[in-house]
C-alpha cells in the first residue's frame, strides 16, 4: 500500500471511496509516525544541546517528558489511523487477504 501512495496510485479511475478513504488514512497515520521519529530523532536532542540550565535544574527532563507524551499522542495517532485504512481497503477488496 506504502508503494501505491509513493507511485500516484491512489486517483486511480474506479477506486472506491472507501478503498480511497482507506489510503488516506493509511497515509495520515504513516505521516504521524515519521512526525513521532523526527520529534525523537531530530528536534530532542538539538534542544537539549542548547538548554543552558543551571546544575540541578529539571529542565531537561522535563523535556524530555514532554517529548514522550508528543510521542505517545503520535504513536496513538499512527495505530488508530493505520487500522481504519486497512480495514477501509480490505473491506472493498483494495488489498489481497
Amino acid at each position: 500500500m506504502t508503494r501505491d501512495l509513493a507511485s500516484g496510485s491512489l486517483l486511480i479511475a474506479g477506486a472506491s471511496g472507501l478503498a480511497t478513504a482507506g489510503r488516506v488514512a493509511y497515509g495520515w497515520g504513516c505521516v504521524a509516525v515519521m512526525s513521532a521519529a523526527v520529534a525523537s530523532g531530530f528536534v530532542s536532542p538539538g534542544v537539549i544541546a542548547r538548554i543552558v540550565a543551571a546544575e540541578g535544574s529539571r529542565m531537561p527532563e522535563a523535556f524530555l517528558l514532554y517529548t514522550g507524551l508528543w510521542n505517545q499522542g503520535f504513536a496513538k495517532v499512527n495505530v488508530v489511523a493505520t487500522s481504519i485504512g486497512i480495514l477501509l481497503c480490505r473491506k472493498r477488496g483494495a488489498m489481497p487477504r
